[in-house]
């Protein structure tokens, strides 16, 4: 391959002479002489033919440094523009001879790519006796792109692989240990963030929420059973009072049975001579009775039917003393 002509550039730098210093000196003494000048009517005209003057002298100066920076510049401009079109044609062979180098460290990286995918391979299989690194511990979740870098040995890769692989296995057997009934959850969100600590707060959160429930839960049972015993109490004692209740109502109608059956008749008219009572009559006796029925059979043809009438006011005594006497009665 042909070697490149350096380059090599002879330069000759050239000098200004002037009396700069001296003018500057005296336009600096000028200065003084007119900082306490004052223009008149008699002064008017040179005034202004001073100021023509020096404003003719700034000009030509002016000009003057412009012409030699011109002349000054000239042979560098020439040489300013052929060192760029050659400065320009070295990116040709760089970019051609730069894209093979490129393609070629690619291919480097693909090989060890490779390479560090099955070194990865080999010591998971070597690691994990419960076949579910891989599923935790995806080598995508542990590369690192340095690892391409020609710098960096693949024992060292291998080596850095492994203290991962281990490090994930003993975070697994830590949230096993715990034996927690939220373990699932935890080996969720391990495998999610290889986070042993997010995974174990996760595993308290839910442990802390079945325990709130759980006592909730408690307290609406013992609540319930609360009010169920009150209920029961209140109808224990609803209970209690409505048979002390019947007991008394049925003591007193015993009493009062009892006080009928002691109390005698009052002679009643005979039922021959005189079967039915007068309206006016009915006020006098508290009860009339005739029958036996001649027609009207009210219960059937194999009873015997007496009638038997009273005042309204004693009508619930009277109910009281059939009653008891167990005998069936209906009002006609």
């Amino acid at each position: 391959m042909k070697e490149l002509v350096e380059v090599k550039v002879n330069k000759s730098l050239g000098t200004i002479e002037s009396n700069l210093d001296v003018v500057k000196a005296s336009i600096e003494s000028y200065i003084k002489d007119y900082e306490t000048y004052a223009v008149s009517e008699d002064t008017l005209k040179d005034s202004k033919q001073l100021v023509a003057d020096l404003r003719k002298q700034q000009k030509a100066l002016d000009d003057e440094r412009k012409q030699i920076k011109k002349d000054w510049n000239a042979p560098f401009t020439e040489w300013e523009k052929k060192a760029k079109d050659v400065i320009a044609l070295y990116d040709k062979p760089i970019l051609l001879i730069n894209d093979q180098l490129l393609k070629f460290e690619e291919d480097r990286k693909s090989k060890k790519r490779v390479d560090i995918r099955i070194a990865y391979m080999e010591l998971v299989s070597a690691i994990d006796m419960n076949n579910e690194l891989e599923d935790y511990c995806p080598i995508e979740k542990i590369y690192d792109s340095k690892w391409e870098n020609a710098s960096v040995s693949m024992k060292s890769i291998k080596e850095e692989i492994q203290q991962k692989l281990e490090a994930v296995g003993m975070q697994i057997d830590t949230i096993r240990s715990m034996e927690s009934e939220f373990e699932d959850k935890g080996l969720e969100e391990f495998k999610k963030t290889l986070n042993l600590q997010s995974a174990i707060q996760l595993m308290n959160q839910y442990k802390k929420q079945k325990e709130e429930i759980l006592a909730r839960q408690e307290a609406e049972r013992k609540a319930k059973e609360e009010r169920e015993r009150l209920e029961a109490e209140r109808a224990e004692k609803e209970r209690i009072a409505a048979e002390q209740r019947a007991a008394e109502e049925k003591a007193e109608a015993e009493r009062r049975a009892a006080e009928v059956k002691e109390e005698p008749f009052p002679d009643l008219p005979e039922m021959d001579e005189d079967p039915f009572i007068e309206p006016e009559a009915q006020e006098e006796i508290p009860f009339a009775m005739d029958g036996p029925f001649e027609e009207e059979q009210p219960f059937g043809e194999d009873k015997l039917y007496i009638r038997v009438e009273c005042p309204a006011s004693r009508s619930k005594e009277l109910e009281e003393i059939l009653n008891n006497m167990n005998l069936e009665w209906r009002y006609m």
